[in-house]
């Protein structure tokens, strides 16, 4: 007979049960180094991988498209006006050593903001970047003392260095679409903490078609357009020789999920999809999916699906027909949109409540919260990009440590696996 899709839903609560089944997975040696602790006022109480992380930048050129017009100002360059210009941060393993003889800059959050670069090709196109990564980092803080708190996150270090040597050996690609018009800084702890574990990042800006509409909207183009910046930053990286791209995983936040689909049901390379409160529950992104003309079938990758609860009503139809998709749903209730970057970390290191979650939870539960979606990603990519049998383990009942408690959070799995009769 045929492929038939079996469900199994378990319900898992902090006071909760262990897991009824779990799909296999065959076991794999892990690093020998051993895991380091923290290496950022960020990270709380991540525990690092064995890996240093390296990140570096690269600008490139789409020559099949164009980004500036003809009579732009500063672009007066031919290989400016008839390309789409592209900003590639890369978060990868680096090299183990002695932090002293291992070489690369150590950095602070400020340097995730203030790219530089000497290609006169970007200079006007990443001083516009830098404006824009300034005014997000900054919207985190109000009042009075929001320029003092603001610099204080910029000043504070984080794990990653500039331009360190990459660690021997090859490691997995996993690309992130970000959240609506962010550019780079939403989730920067999370992806240092994939980088330590073995896996090369990337991230591209989410940018509109052209100067004149510099913002993406909530629609299928928008979406392709994303997928398309995306698709390229992949070529360029896939030449790096620590990235591997036979296997990749693609995250997305908000609406960086509906694009995470459609890079899947595109590229048959990508073997796993992490929606961060993706909104793929949502009557839009079926909307999208279905103008896209989505053929369930195709989309083959394990999808870990995390979303809120709270605030909106949860559509399942896009979801349920994935029926060619392992699919692990974890649930959160009472918890920010925001709890999925960034956000309650800046709060919680600046001694102060995050507007964004603050009548729904305390900063430092979102922080629990944000933490414990970072390792719920890297036991997920484990499980299915490494086929570690230790991470579905850890799905098992060690994802409960570390959070706040259930008046706060319920933390559900719903997995649907694949079975031969």
């Amino acid at each position: 007979m045929g492929l038939r899709p079996l469900r199994r839903f378990v319900v898992l609560s902090l006071c909760g049960i262990s897991l009824a089944f779990f799909s296999s997975v065959p076991a794999q040696t892990s690093a020998k180094a051993k895991p380091r602790t923290q290496v950022s006022p960020l990270w709380g109480d991540l525990e690092a991988g064995p890996f240093r992380v390296g990140f570096q930048v690269l600008f490139r050129m789409d020559p099949s498209r164009s980004y500036y017009p003809a009579n732009a100002t500063g672009a007066n360059d031919a290989a400016v006006i008839n390309g789409r210009p592209i900003r590639i941060m890369i978060w990868y393993p680096a090299a183990t050593l002695d932090r002293e003889s291992a070489g690369g800059l150590p950095m602070r959050f400020g340097d995730y903001v203030n790219i530089q670069t000497e290609d006169s090709r970007f200079i006007e196109f990443n001083q516009m970047l830098r404006r824009w990564d300034r005014q997000i980092a900054s919207e985190q803080f109000s009042g009075p003392n929001a320029g003092a708190l603001a610099e204080e996150l910029m000043g504070t270090r984080v794990a990653a260095f500039r331009n360190a040597p990459p660690a021997r050996g090859t490691f997995p690609i996993v690309l992130h679409s970000l959240g609506g018009n962010d550019l780079q800084q939403e989730s920067t702890v999370l992806w240092e903490y994939l980088a330590s574990y073995g896996y090369v990042v990337v991230t591209v800006p989410q940018l509109g078609f052209d100067t004149n509409k510099p913002h993406l909207s909530f629609a299928l183009p928008d979406m392709r357009l994303q997928q398309r910046d995306l698709e390229f930053a992949l070529t360029q990286v896939s030449n790096l020789p620590s990235a591997a791209a036979r296997r990749i995983a693609v995250m997305g936040h908000s609406l960086g999920g509906p694009v995470a689909v459609l890079m899947a049901a595109h590229k048959k390379s990508v073997v796993a999809i992490v929606s961060l409160d993706g909104v793929l529950n949502s009557t839009d992104a079926i909307a999208i999916l279905k103008a896209a003309k989505l053929n369930p079938t195709s989309v083959r990758a394990a999808l870990l699906n995390m979303y809120r609860t709270n605030d909106y009503p949860s559509d399942f139809r896009l979801l349920d027909s994935l029926n060619q998709s392992d699919r692990y749903d974890l649930a959160f209730s009472k918890c920010s949109h925001y709890d999925f970057q960034n956000w309650p970390l800046y709060a919680v290191l600046t001694k102060t409540e995050d507007a964004r979650g603050a009548r729904i939870r305390d900063a430092a539960t979102g922080q629990k919260i944000y933490l414990t979606v970072c390792r719920a990603v890297r036991h997920f990519l484990d499980m299915i990009v490494k086929k570690r049998s230790s991470s579905a383990r850890w799905f098992r009942g060690n994802w409960r440590s570390g959070l706040a408690g259930n008046d706060f959070v319920t933390f559900h799995l719903r997995e649907r696996v694949k079975t031969h009769d």
